[in-house]
């Protein structure tokens, strides 16, 4: 029977989806590449379709998300990372399964941790994991990435149990040193993040904001788009993929006469086709 358990988290920097890589232009895995597609990005690999990226004069691709992730992927010191790390990993919530009194309500609670980054940058998503102690002082499991274990000869893969990466819906300019305060916030079901104001002179601690679990954090998650979508829409070698074969089928079947039936949930490749001259689309 599990006794406690844990989430450590780590303030994580994006590749920035302008950043040139190769000739795609866009950071496959970095975090802002699951927050929406970059509009002249996309228009230069699909022949000129450009998405809107507004409603009603706000973002409407824009937001906090929360997509499952092998983090080891991401990190390292190659020249192909994605994710870098701006603090050491941290404990922003605690559960104790030992008494019934100590287990949080359904309707969950907010706690505020104070980070101190250990480098400048710019903070696009929390990265996190769990640790469960399962016998009181004893066997401890973790989902903790290797790049952060202190002996890594002892990792062992897990394919199974993956970290999370929380997209914030606003980045923030972090610098090393000066604290950074983390709000946390879980129910039964989800755990989400936000940054508060910086508090420079307040020692490090951990807080409740609310004692009842009832006071939520406002929410930005996007409506109109999963982070997965906005994933595809950001691999410009995929979308690169569907014009030119595209292209194709217009070349060889008949032309642009050729009626275009597109089978999707976005109708994509319908607005490409029409922008390549389809004219039965």
């Amino acid at each position: 029977v599990p006794q406690r358990a844990r989430v450590m988290a780590v303030l994580v920097e994006g590749l920035p989806l302008d950043a040139t890589i190769g000739d795609e232009g866009v950071g496959l895995n970095s975090a802002t590449a699951f927050v929406g597609p970059n509009v002249d990005i996309f228009s230069k690999v699909s022949h000129g379709v450009r998405l809107s990226t507004s409603a009603h004069g706000e973002s409407a691709l824009l937001g906090e998300a929360l997509v499952p992730i092998h983090a080891d992927a991401l990190l390292g010191d190659h020249s192909e990372r994605k994710l870098r790390p701006l603090s050491d990993p941290t404990q922003v919530l605690g559960f104790d399964f030992t008494s019934e009194c100590a287990i949080p309500p359904e309707s969950g609670r907010s706690t505020l941790v104070n980070v101190v980054p250990t480098a400048e940058g710019t903070a696009n998503g929390i990265l996190f994991w769990w640790e469960l102690e399962l016998i009181d002082g004893g066997i401890v499991y973790s989902t903790e990435p290797m790049a952060f274990a202190n002996d890594k000869s002892q990792y062992e893969w897990q394919d199974h149990w993956q970290q999370c990466l929380f997209i914030l819906g606003r980045e923030t300019k972090v610098t090393k040193g000066e604290i950074v305060e983390l709000i946390s916030r879980h129910d039964d079901k989800s755990i989400s993040f936000s940054i508060a104001q910086a508090a420079r002179d307040r020692p490090n601690q951990r807080r409740k904001l609310n004692e009842d679990g009832n006071q939520s954090i406002p929410s930005e998650m996007n409506k109109l788009i999963s982070p997965f979508r906005a994933l595809q829409l950001n691999d410009g070698c995929r979308t690169r993929t569907y014009s030119q074969s595209i292209q194709y089928c217009l070349n060889t079947k008949g032309g642009l006469e050729s009626p275009v039936l597109d089978l999707s949930d976005f109708g994509m490749c319908g607005l490409i086709a029409a922008q390549l001259g389809a004219r039965s689309v």
